[in-house]
Order: C-alpha cells, then structure tokens, then sequence
C-alpha cells in the first residue's frame, strides 16, 4: 500500500466552454477525460478507475466504452457539495494508494448552459417566487401575480 503522498495528478483536459455544445453530456466527458489523458501521457488502456459524482448523469461503463477502456477495476462516486472537489481527488488518490486501481479518471460533464442550468430550481419554492411579482394597494393589501400566469390575486 502506497502513502496518499505518493500518488499523483498527471493530467487535466476539458472542452470549451458555451451557451449551445450541440454535444450529449456523455460526448463531452468524453473529450475533456481523452484530453486529460493525453495531457497525463497515457491511453485509454492505462485507465483502470474512474471517480465522478453521484449526481452525475454519465455512467461509468457508458464513458469506459466510448473511450475505448477494456476493463475497470475500480470505480467510486462521492457526494456533490462544498468539498466535492477534493473529495473526487482523495477517492482517487486513496484507489490508487490502497492497490485497487493503479490509474484513476476522475470526470464531470454536463451541459449547464445547453441545458438544465446546476443549482437552479426547476419547480416550487425559489423557482415559483421568480414567477410572481406583488404590488401594494392602497387599502394596505398585497396583490400577487404569476409572471407566468398573468393574474393578480389577493
């Protein structure tokens, strides 16, 4: 078993950034992790792990044959949330530490501005509230009206 201390990160790639990819999320996981493996100096064949998230909507084995991996080992999901980031790299880290993967890709795609923008509600609470604006009458009163709807009501 190898010391965290002696394991790695040999390489990074992604894909542009836009407003319309015109690309499935799992075409441009693909890309940025190719390029991330090219960037390290390796191949497909050398990836026998992967760690991504769990909210991630592209599949392990799903990327391993677009990339044109044989076989995993490996593979691990963390959690999304403020130390996400690190933790995708210490799951990783310790895969290859423990001996259960000798060469981890660690990935995350999606199509934020093509598509379902991350961290923004699609429906209820803060998401209806952007729907509506309210005025106050003059009997005190606060009319409300969806945006979308186009009604004042009390």
């Amino acid at each position: 078993m190898l010391p965290l201390n002696n394991t790695a990160i040999a390489g990074i790639g992604q894909t542009e950034f836009s407003k319309n990819s015109g690309r499935s999320e799992l075409q441009l996981a693909a890309e940025a992790s190719l390029a991330a493996i090219r960037d390290a100096g390796l191949t497909p064949a050398d990836i026998d792990g992967m760690v991504t998230y769990v909210q991630d909507t592209n599949d392990e084995v799903e990327l391993a044959r677009a990339l044109g991996i044989q076989e995993l080992a490996w593979i691990g999901r963390t959690p999304y949330g403020g130390a996400g980031c690190n933790s995708t790299v210490l799951l990783a880290a310790s895969a290859v530490a423990s001996g259960a993967a000798k060469t981890v890709l660690v990935y995350r795609a999606f199509n934020e501005r093509s598509g379902q923008r991350f961290g923004q509600p699609t429906s209820g609470g803060y998401a209806d509230l952007l729907k509506t604006r309210s005025r106050k009458l003059r009997n005190g009163r606060t009319e409300v009206c969806r945006t979308d709807l186009a009604e004042w009501r009390e």
